[in-house]
């Protein structure tokens, strides 16, 4: 693909406006451009997948991200995520199509662009997903007790990342979780066990009160090894193909095309939206498609960009009669002292997540499993961004969200161009089950709040009694994408059980994209798992 001279002057000018010239960018020639592995995407996998590759010294490894480094004071503050998570620089800005399901509304679709990926912006909520969630993705190399010691290599220090259990921020807390066993749902004091149905407070990647992301985890510690080259502000255009093996990138770094050679394999762990868009830049993907845009087609694969799945949520809002919620955090006596405990030992409010409780339950009691997701969290979230998302009364919210959605969407290329967004169609409640199974899931939370230790203390509802109607016109998402690149042992799934592209050598897949089922919980630890795995695939360790 050749990029007309104007093109990369407007090119360099877009990404000089998106991203701050780091050390990185003012040195756009690395020394070398042949490595044995090629990591495209320095995500949340990316990092895992270039840190466990490179402890080899026998082997190069060059890891593209698109992004830069984490530069703001505040994304190591666990409680200022509400700030973080939504600064412009560190994301791709998507927008989804309009959605018939949400009322024809498109929404903003948070994909990190940044070294860490969400683990450097995201709630920091660390779920691995119990044995349920790895027995539907069908695939026997997969099953919870198969994936398991690769989450616990990830939580295994040093080397990974820190997890920390959660406690009550606030005395509402307690209160919401006494009211779950009231209404009949299980206390779950480990929320990460084999099976996740209950309640109880969350655990977090989160260590000695700082985020705790795979950047810092697994990149950091690996970046002084003479055979790791991190290239940030480098953006892939494609991935090279010749014979039908992957044997490069052709990126964007700094204005300039530069091609980069892989020896032994290309490792996509773009995410969800980002790798099957450049899947299907390369010619890998539905055929009567990437024709239509003038993209010569290396391989028809039908299911590239399809399966996507998230979890679509409802907010609830309530006042409270009593002073007993995060508001009170915001007194001057209370947020001098919460400073001063972080400054001096990385304690207090500012070391914890405001996303305290939560669990999961079933909508029906004709469900097969648990199918909804409930998050509690002190504080009256406020509609905005940043600052204005901070409380300005005593109150609670909640988030109750389908966890194992029948709907599927699609990603899909607007052109040929390799800078332009991706459509991404949500295709949200396009299955009328998941409608019917949110509407249930929010009635037996109203069950639980009007228990006494909650029905006491609630003063007034935010929001009106939830229909059909008032869900689309303001039911929003988790940025939990998954299975656009489909992993599974039949033949149209895009990847197979070793992360491979079928019909493509040399090209492996290790991010969310390949999940086939998405987890009721989240999906960061799911993916930092993959990125473990995916190393000690091509490593070719025992019982990998």
């Amino acid at each position: 693909m050749d990029i007309p001279a104007r093109r990369r002057r407007l090119t360099a000018q877009r990404l000089a406006a998106r991203e701050p010239r780091g050390e990185d960018l003012l040195n756009p020639s690395p020394a070398r451009s042949t490595f044995d592995y090629l990591v495209v995407g320095g995500g949340t996998a990316g990092c895992v997948v270039a840190a466990r590759l490179s402890a080899d010294p026998a082997v190069t490894v060059c890891l593209l991200e698109a992004g830069g480094r984490a530069r703001h004071p505040a994304m190591s503050v666990p409680l200022m995520n509400f700030i973080t998570s939504g600064l412009p620089q560190h994301q791709w800005g998507y927008l989804t199509d309009p959605d018939r399901g949400l009322a024809g509304r498109s929404l903003r679709f948070v994909q990190a662009r940044v070294l860490g990926g969400g683990s450097a912006i995201n709630g920091m909520l660390y779920s691995r997903g119990d044995r349920d969630d790895f027995e539907a993705w069908a695939c026997p190399d997969w099953r919870y007790q198969a994936v398991r010691p690769y989450f616990e290599r990830a939580e295994a220090r040093p080397g990974g990342i820190e997890i920390s259990r959660g406690a009550a921020l606030t005395p509402a807390c307690e209160l919401f979780l006494a009211a779950t066993a009231a209404a009949g749902h299980r206390r779950l004091h480990d929320m990460n066990g084999e099976e996740a149905e209950g309640f109880g407070y969350f655990d977090y990647s989160i260590g000695r009160g700082r985020r705790s992301g795979t950047m810092d985890g697994y990149l950091r510690p690996a970046e002084e090894r003479p055979n790791l080259t991190v290239m940030t502000g480098t953006q892939a255009l494609k991935v090279r193909l010749e014979g039908g093996r992957a044997v490069g990138v052709q990126a964007l770094r700094g204005g300039v095309v530069v091609e980069l050679a892989a020896r032994c394999e290309v490792v996509v762990c773009a995410g969800a939206i980002n790798s099957p868009r450049l899947l299907m830049l390369s010619g890998l993907g539905p055929a009567e498609d990437l024709r239509a845009l003038g993209i010569a087609v290396a391989l028809d694969r039908p299911e590239v960009g399809g399966n996507l799945q998230n979890h679509t949520r409802q907010k609830l809002g309530f006042t409270t009669r009593r002073p007993i919620t995060a508001y009170g955090l915001l007194a001057p006596t209370a947020l001098v002292e919460a400073v001063a405990a972080y400054a001096l030992r990385r304690r207090g409010a500012l070391g914890r997540s405001v996303l305290t409780a939560g669990g999961l339950l079933r909508s029906s009691p004709q469900a097969e499993g648990p199918d909804i997701g409930v998050i509690f969290t002190p504080g009256l979230m406020t509609p905005g961004s940043g600052l204005g998302m901070l409380p300005r009364a005593h109150g609670f919210s909640l988030f109750v969200r389908n966890a194992r959605p029948w709907s599927r969407g699609k990603v899909r290329l607007r052109s040929a161009d390799p800078l332009e967004a991706p459509r991404i169609a949500t295709g949200y409640f396009q299955d009328p089950r998941d409608m019917t199974a949110l509407l249930g899931g929010l009635a037996r939370v109203k069950a639980i709040l009007a228990q006494s230790a909650m029905a006491e203390v609630i003063d007034r509802a935010q929001d009106p009694e939830p229909t059909a109607q008032s869900i689309a016109r303001s039911a929003s998402h988790a940025y939990h994408p998954v299975g656009t690149l489909r992993m599974g042992l039949d033949d149209d799934a895009v990847v197979d059980e070793q992360l491979r592209v079928r019909g493509v050598e040399g090209l492996r897949i290790a991010d969310a994209s390949v999940i086939p089922v998405i987890p009721k919980a989240g999906t960061n630890a799911p993916t930092i798992m993959i990125g473990e795995r995916a190393a000690a695939l091509i490593r070719g360790e025992a019982g990998a």
